[in-house]
């Protein structure tokens, strides 16, 4: 990936982590959902929730 302006994920494979902090528009837990990204780790009001892709869900 590196070297790419652009992912096309028709062609690229997904993220293998997704990092989230405290931003004011945060992405839905679904959009992730929809790509199969293995790991979203959010941090937000000192807290930081790691979410793992298993068995087609976030656990």
């Amino acid at each position: 990936m590196i070297g790419k302006e652009k992912i096309d994920l028709n062609i690229d494979p997904p993220p293998d982590l997704v990092i989230e902090i405290d931003v004011t528009s945060k992405t839905q837990l679904d959009a992730y959902l929809a790509l199969a990204v293995p790991e979203v780790w959010r941090y937000e009001n000192d807290k930081l929730q790691i979410n793992l892709w298993q068995d087609g869900k976030y656990i």
